[in-house]
């Protein structure tokens, strides 16, 4: 799901889970598969700030109008190293984690899905090996939203 947001600033919020029953299709989801990449690290990527704003920024060109992710756009996503190339395996296997220890918290669970969404975050900027300096950007362009996700 796609969607744009303007509180508490413009940006982009990409929601992605896995179905592992391929039970949800509709006219504005998109399946994602991959031979290289497990669907954790997708789900992890397409749900973090730095996809987000990279969706904003580059792929949308701040776009206030409605938007869909249809395969041409998602196609445009950077795609990290492939496993057989260089690759952070630290940084692949946390995003995967916090993927898993997400999907399994309860709504009721909250600080954890806030900690593990900081942690995702983490992972894929160092996955991505971006410098503090381009953190911020995105950062200051693409809050931690996730914690009105869960109603805090």
């Amino acid at each position: 799901i796609l969607a744009h947001v303007t509180d508490p600033t413009d940006q982009v919020i990409i929601q992605a889970a896995i179905d592992n029953d391929g039970a949800c299709t509709t006219d504005t989801a998109i399946h994602a598969r991959s031979e290289d990449y497990s669907l954790e690290l997708l789900c992890g990527l397409l749900n973090s700030n730095l996809f987000g704003w990279y969706a904003y920024n580059a792929i949308y060109n701040r776009a206030i109008r409605s938007m869909d992710l249809t395969p041409t756009y998602f196609s445009q996503f950077p795609a990290p190293p492939k496993p057989d190339d260089e690759i952070d395996q630290g940084a692949v296997e946390e995003i995967e984690s916090a993927v898993e220890d997400i999907t399994d918290a309860t709504k009721a669970d909250s600080s954890t899905i806030v900690s593990r969404f900081a942690d995702l975050n983490d992972a894929v900027y160092e996955l991505y090996d971006l410098s503090e300096k381009e953190i911020e950007v995105v950062e200051s362009e693409a809050p931690l939203y996730r914690e009105t996700l869960v109603g805090k």
